[in-house]
C-alpha cells in the first residue's frame, strides 16, 4: 500500500477469502490458490488511510491487522506483533544458594543444524515446508527461531512468498537450488 495510489497488493494464505478495509469501506477478494497473493481497489490512500485486512479460510479466520497509513507506506510484510501480558512470578526465592560450583563445564551446548527449506524440520523438503511459510506470512501460524531460519531460503532477513515459491520450485525439480 503506497500513499497516492488505489491498489493494495498482499499476501495471505492461498486460496483464502480476504476482506480489506479503507478508511470504513470493505472490498472483498481472493488470494491466489499457490502464492496467495492478493490484489484490491480501493480510493486513493492518504496519509490519514487506515487499512485493516481480514482472512478467512475453510472457516477459520485470522486476527484482524490494521495498518495506519501515517506510520509510511508498507512496501513489505512485517505482521504485526502483540505483547503477551506478563505475569510476575507467584514465588520468590528468600535465600541465595549456599554453594557455588567449582569448576565451568568443558563443553558448550551445540545449536542444532538448521537445513534451509525444511521449515516444519521433518528431515525433508516438501509442500509441507512451503505451506508453513505461507501460514505464516498469513499470521495463522508463529515460527520458532530455528524454522524461521530454515524459512530464509533466498537469505534475504525476510521470510517472504519467494521463499515459499522456492520450495515449491524444488519439490516440482524446477530448481535445485536448496539440493
Amino acid at each position: 500500500a503506497v500513499k497516492g495510489k488505489i491498489t493494495i497488493v498482499g499476501v495471505a494464505v492461498q486460496d483464502a477469502d480476504i476482506t480489506v478495509t479503507v478508511n470504513g469501506k470493505s472490498y472483498t477478494t481472493h488470494s491466489d490458490e499457490i502464492t496467495g497473493e492478493f490484489t484490491v481497489e480501493a480510493p486513493a490512500l492518504t496519509d490519514s488511510s487506515v487499512i485493516k485486512v481480514d482472512v478467512e479460510r475453510k472457516g477459520l479466520k485470522s486476527d484482524t491487522y490494521s495498518y495506519n497509513m501515517s506510520n509510511g507506506d508498507i512496501t513489505s510484510y512485517i505482521p504485526p506483533t502483540t505483547t503477551p501480558p506478563t505475569t510476575p512470578p507467584t514465588t520468590q526465592p528468600t535465600t541465595p544458594p549456599t554453594t557455588q560450583p567449582t569448576t565451568q563445564p568443558t563443553t558448550q551446548p551445540t545449536t542444532p543444524s538448521v537445513e534451509k527449506g525444511d521449515v516444519t524440520g521433518d528431515g525433508e523438503i516438501n509442500i509441507n515446508d512451503a505451506t508453513e511459510i505461507q501460514m505464516y506470512i498469513a499470521a495463522l501460524v508463529k515460527m520458532t527461531s530455528q524454522q524461521m531460519q530454515a524459512a530464509d531460503v533466498d537469505k534475504d532477513g525476510v521470510i517472504s512468498i519467494k521463499d515459499a515459491t522456492e520450495i515449491q520450485m524444488y519439490v516440482a525439480r524446477l530448481s535445485s537450488a536448496l539440493g
